[in-house]
């Protein structure tokens, strides 16, 4: 299958790294819209404007990988539901130095990237992030849209809901339930349920701030 990338940062880049190095994908271009264009061709491929993407890779041929990071959670949510009201498919990476059951259950647009672990009977929503060293433990739901950085873990019947954001080396306990858009400080340990928009950090993770507004920007 043809693929395009959306995005044009160092990020986007290493994404593109990983589906031409290490999937069965075809990497054709990079695209973003207009007035984020400062380069026209990176590592050989062009970037095209998205306003123009489906007229030069229509939704028929061409499958999508949105590769954006964590600096704004809701962007990156809009951008996926964008397009796939264009009619677009996407991508998921999982690479092949990861250890995934084969009961996992995942929709589209999700990386799952080196050395990360997905136990039995876990799902996996849309536009979900799996950085490298992560563990899932079973029977597990990361809903759409999350950004789990790297060596974080993830106990056994969690239930991380949409737009969320674990930092580098979070435990989540067994059981807990993560409320839509929680950001989980890098090396914290989550003990119980969290509110809906809300910072936590430290061990255990307490509350520090909320982001109602605009939702989680880093």
């Amino acid at each position: 299958m043809k693929l395009v990338i959306f995005g044009n940062t160092k990020y986007a880049r290493m994404i593109a790294y990983y589906f031409s190095s290490d999937s069965s994908y075809e990497l054709i271009a990079f695209t973003v819209h207009k007035d984020f264009i400062n380069e026209h061709n990176i590592d050989g491929l062009p970037v095209v404007d998205f306003e123009s993407l489906s007229s030069l890779y229509p939704p028929d041929e061409y499958c999508l990988f949105i590769a954006l990071g964590y600096g704004n959670m809701r962007f990156r949510r809009s951008i996926f539901n964008l397009t796939k009201s264009y009619g677009y498919k996407h991508a998921n990476y999982i690479s092949s130095k990861s250890s995934v059951d084969k009961t996992l259950i995942f929709g589209e647009n999700n990386l799952i990237l080196h050395g990360a672990v997905i136990e039995p009977f876990v799902t996996i929503g849309d536009n979900v992030c799996i950085n490298s060293g992560t563990v899932i433990c079973h029977h597990s739901i990361i809903s759409n849209h999350c950004f789990i950085a790297a060596g974080c873990v993830v106990g056994g019947n969690v239930n991380i809901r949409e737009n969320s954001f674990l930092g580098f080396n979070s435990t989540i306990l067994q059981k807990s339930v993560l409320a839509t858009e929680t950001l989980i400080s890098a090396n914290s340990m989550v003990t119980k349920n969290t509110e809906p928009s809300t910072r936590y950090q430290g061990i255990p993770a307490k509350p520090y701030s909320q982001h109602l507004d605009n939702g989680i920007k880093i």
